[in-house]
């Protein structure tokens, strides 16, 4: 992969667009990012770790806080790499989520999502064509142009001095770990896993062999130990329980027999006993029946006979007592009505009706109800009138009140109108002093927004003063321990170095060959002067070291932090304190509210005066109005006096004597229907007087020719329907009784029965203690069937877990015995997977050792430890630094800080070589490295450069990220990072001969 074009803003400290054009930084093949610590070096590496794999490696491979805080709400965050790969050119293109302001409407915010662009240069069409736009799509195509995982390209593009020592100090678990996720070696310590689990699972199978064999054996009684489950055990017990089983079947079989014959002998008794019993009991109901003949023929044949003569003669003597009782009633009614008719018109209010019917006749009653209902007619046609009279009346009240009240209105609306123009010219100056106020009121809310900001930083940075000289305190203590402890450091590695040769002198023995020269005589052997250094010592003071310069890091960090935080603050207060912001906030909030009240009054009385217009316009409408409404108001009013007039001497006319025409209609309406009650009670009367007259005839007729003497007598034969049917099933009864009877003493079984009684008692005790001997028999076969099943069963299953047994035990330890090897149970300690991680180590070393020789000048070269960790710790993955001056292998944490730099630089580029080389040989022709050349003294800082320029001359970019000062000097290309007033960073690039 070749890098060509980085474009990025609103991303760390970067507010605004910053372009890198790695192209041409590739003619000198090495460049430096260089800048202030906290201006933004290392963010360059986060921007293209960013749009290659969406994560930040700073951030543990999460997008992190990657949105810049100087980027207002209106500024995006967006990320563009251009690069070019296996003769391709490739574009990718992404942006976080952030929030930002809404488009449409003036005020709110909201949350922009993340989106990510990958994109293919075509050089047939000149342009850029689309590949994917979701995450998933945009992984997968990355995957297949550039096979590298974001863990592979963390560890062997973006080289941060922090991660190769870490790999280089690292234990063989971590070590192992790290490889790991290179090499993607789980799929070993998958198979591991699986071969542990397998053999669990064979010991827990086992055990449950050895669970079941225990329960069997209390099941069949043999104790708690599963050693007495035997094939001979097992094989006696099921021959005893055959043999209980059978004796059982026998008893069972002979209290069956003996059951048997005592249950047919009490059946044989019972049935001639029940014989016997309808024999005699048939014989005592038929007599009994035949001595109620007479009985039955008096009480109940005779009755029945009289009460079907008597039947059909009980409607028509019914008929004629109805016809009696309805021409009573009528002649009673009829009476009734004409003493009501006579009383209603001798009543004084109606005389005019006196001689309105001439006798009793009804032909002379129903012509007077005729003329009667004629003139009630006329009356109720007439009968409105009334309130016809009161409506007109009511009208032309009313027209004439409607017509006052329109003339007063008229009035007041005249008198309103008249002081209009002094109220709206009132109105129309107050609105032009308003407007004037209201026009200064966007200028003051800006300026409070503005000397609010103020106010929030001038307060951060008063907070954040004491933070900052605590956090430079604490850096230049760090700082002091720091040197305190490099100092000591070396002073132990030239004492170490300066005894060597005492060291290996002591190790001499003569005629045995001397370890760095090879000769069997030792003339001068060197003296040791002051005491000696052992690894021990140079263990805990590189510690030391390294704990001094994790704390000055830290310590660095912290301040540079603090440290800009209150720059930008400070520069965000304008150069104001607290109390001084607070003041002019203060006055500045005062004067907005005034102007907000103008603004608001300026509303409210705009608003009264358009009110005021609007409703003058409206009154004059109004006005107008009134004036037609008066005219027309005058002709309804003359309209209803006439028709008052009309309608009340309609009225004179149809009321008569009365005070309404209601009353009159009333009296004759009550006269017509006294008559009508009349007329209708005579009609009735006569009818009902006809049918009683043909209803007596017929009785007589019909009791003339039946054997009653009277209806008196006929009445009295007439049986009730329940008497009725009470002595038909009386008779019913009798007959089948004696028909039944008969027939069951003709029943060829009753014929030839002893007469005595047989006795069925001792036959039923035989029979019972037969049932009971056979249910004890049955019982006693059932439990021995039931335990030779159980016993049975647990035979079976105690024979198959003996076949199983052995299969199992061998299969457990078989297992068990290679999961002990895959998990590293061995004389080395080593598992499936760090075996595999320490051939990869192997060809990680081998590379590595190509460039430490070349940068120490083969003093120097990693070997891989396999020595045993102690506590039984991972072995098998350990480095080793050998030191061709001594002779001895020595720990990666006895180098100096120099030296550490150089080793860990030549095994990170050795892990970057075989890495791409496991991916498909990928081309890495762009490579960072960040920080770690401020440990380096002059010497070993040449050695470094000569390096690099190893890497530049092989094709490679290389991009160098240090605050150093005489690295300015040895690279003449340089990308300066520079902080600006606000605390934000721009990029500028320059070279050796470009001005500062």
């Amino acid at each position: 992969m070749r890098m060509l074009h980085l474009a990025f803003r609103g991303f760390g400290p970067y507010r605004d667009s910053q372009t890198i054009d790695f192209t041409s930084l590739a003619a000198d093949g090495l460049f430096l990012i260089t800048g202030k610590t906290g201006a933004g070096k290392s963010t360059v590496l986060d921007a293209i770790a960013f749009a290659l794999y969406g994560s930040v490696p700073r951030y543990d491979g999460s997008v992190g806080r990657v949105r810049s805080t100087f980027a207002s709400l209106d500024n995006p965050t967006e990320v563009t790499l251009e690069f070019e790969h296996g003769g391709e050119r490739y574009r990718i293109t992404r942006s976080p989520e952030y929030e930002r302001r809404k488009k449409r409407v003036a005020e709110g915010t909201t949350v922009q999502g993340a989106a990510q662009q990958f994109d293919r240069w075509d050089a047939a069409a000149d342009d850029w064509q689309g590949v994917a736009t979701k995450a998933s799509d945009v992984a997968d195509e990355l995957g297949q142009v550039f096979p590298l995982t974001s863990g592979e390209f963390f560890q062997v593009v973006l080289l941060a001095q922090s991660d190769f020592q870490r790999f280089l100090h690292a234990d063989s678990k971590d070590r192992q770990d790290l490889l790991s996720k290179l090499f993607r070696t789980h799929r070993y310590r998958d198979l591991r896993e699986f071969a542990q689990e397998r053999a669990r699972e064979a010991a827990q199978e086992w055990q449950g062999l050895q669970r079941d064999l225990q329960g069997v054996a209390r099941e069949l009684g043999l104790g708690d130990d599963e050693s007495a489950v035997t094939d001979e055990a097992l094989t006696s017990l099921a021959a005893e329980v055959a043999d209980s089983v059978t004796a059982a079947a026998t008893a069972l079989g002979a209290a069956q027999g003996v059951h048997d014959d005592a249950a047919k002998r009490r059946r044989d008794l019972e049935r001639q006993q029940e014989r016997q019993q309808r024999r005699d009991s048939a014989a005592a109901r038929l007599a009994r029946l035949e001595a109620e003949r007479e009985d039955i023929a008096r009480e109940v044949d005779e009755p029945l006979r009289r009460d079907r003569l008597a039947s059909p003669l009980v409607p028509v003597l019914d008929a004629h007592a109805r016809a009696e009782r309805t021409r009573a009633s009528g002649e009673r009614t009829l009476e009734a009505a004409a003493a009501a008719f006579d009383a209603r018109l001798a009543r004084a209010d109606a005389a005019e009706l006196n001689n309105l019917v001439d006798g009793t006749e009804l032909a002379a009653r129903t012509a007077a109800h005729t003329l009667l209902r004629e003139r009630l007619g006329t009356l109720r046609e007439g009968e409105s009138v009334d309130q016809r009279v009161e409506r007109a009346e009511r009208a032309a009240r009313s027209a004439d009140a409607e017509r006052a009240i329109t003339r007063e209105q008229f009035e007041q609306l005249r008198q309103a109108r008249a002081e209009r123009p002094t109220q709206l010219r009132a109105l129309d100056g107050a609105v032009a002093e308003l407007t004037a106020k209201a026009g200064q009121l966007d200028e003051a809310n800006e300026l409070v927004t503005m000397l609010a900001g103020q106010l929030r930083a001038a307060k951060a940075a008063a907070g954040l003063a004491k933070r900052r000289d605590a956090a430079l305190a604490q850096r230049e203590q760090a700082a002091d321990a720091l040197s305190s402890a490099s100092a000591a450091d070396r002073e132990l590695i030239t004492r170490r170095l300066d005894g060597s040769a005492a060291e290996l002198a002591g190790r001499l023995v003569d005629g045995e060959p001397c370890a760095v020269c090879g000769s069997t005589t030792h003339p001068s052997p060197a003296e040791s002067v002051g005491e000696p250094v052992t690894d021990a010592d140079l263990e805990a003071s590189s510690a030391a070291v390294e704990s001094a310069k994790h704390a000055d890091a830290e310590a660095r960090g912290a301040y540079d932090d603090v440290a800009a935080e209150h720059a930008k603050h400070a520069a965000a207060a304008g150069g104001l304190d607290v109390d001084e912001a607070t003041t002019r906030h203060r006055d500045a909030t005062a004067r907005a509210k005034q102007l907000e009240s103008a603004a608001a009054e300026l509303a409210h009385t705009r608003a009264n005066a358009d009110t005021l217009r609007a409703q003058d316009a409206r009154d004059e409408q109004r006005e107008r109005e009134l004036a037609e409404l008066a005219e027309t108001q005058l002709a309804s009013a003359t309209a209803a006096s006439t028709e008052f007039a009309s309608l009340a001497e309609q009225q004179r006319e149809l009321r008569g004597t009365f005070e309404t025409v209601s009353a009159r209609r009333a009296m004759v309406e009550s006269v017509a229907d006294a008559l009508g009650a009349v007329i209708e009670a005579q009609r009735s009367a006569e009818g009902a007087r006809e049918t009683a007259r043909d209803a007596a005839e017929r009785a007589a007729e019909r009791l003339a020719a039946s054997e009653f003497a009277d209806e008196h007598a006929a009445r009295a034969a007439a049986l009730s329907d329940a008497r009725r049917a009470e002595l038909t099933e009386r008779k019913r009864a009798h007959d089948s009784g004696i028909d039944g009877a008969r027939a069951t003493l003709a029943e060829p079984e009753l014929q030839g029965l002893p007469e005595e009684q047989v006795d069925v008692t001792p036959a039923k005790d035989a029979a019972q203690r037969a049932a009971d001997a056979l249910g004890e028999a049955q019982r006693a076969h059932g439990e021995a069937t039931a335990r030779r099943q159980t016993i049975d069963a647990a035979i079976t299953r105690g024979r198959a877990h003996l076949r199983g047994a052995d299969r199992t035990l061998a299969r457990a330890r078989m297992r068990q015995q290679l999961a002990g090897e895959l998990r590293g149970d061995n004389n080395r300690k080593l598992n499936l997977e760090a075996y595999v991680l320490a051939a990869h180590l192997e060809e990680i070393i081998i590379a590595a050792n190509v460039r430490l020789g070349e940068i120490t000048s083969n003093r120097y070269s990693l070997v891989r430890d396999d020595s045993l960790a102690r506590r039984g710790a991972q072995s098998g993955l350990g480095l080793e630094v050998a030191d061709i001056y001594t002779g001895i292998n020595r720990s990666p944490q006895s180098l100096s800080g120099g030296e550490t730099f150089l080793v860990s630089l030549a095994l990170a580029l050795g892990l970057a070589d075989v890495v791409s080389a496991q991916a498909g040989g990928i081309a890495l022709d762009t490579l960072f490295i960040d920080e770690g050349f401020g440990s380096l003294d002059a010497d070993t800082l040449e050695v470094a450069m000569r390096t690099l320029d190893h890497l530049r001359a092989s094709g490679r970019t290389v991009g160098v990220i240090s605050h150093v000062t005489s690295m300015h000097e040895r690279i003449p290309t340089h990308v300066e990072v520079r902080q600006l007033e606000d605390g934000s960073s721009t990029l500028e690039l320059r070279d050796a001969d470009s001005p500062a």
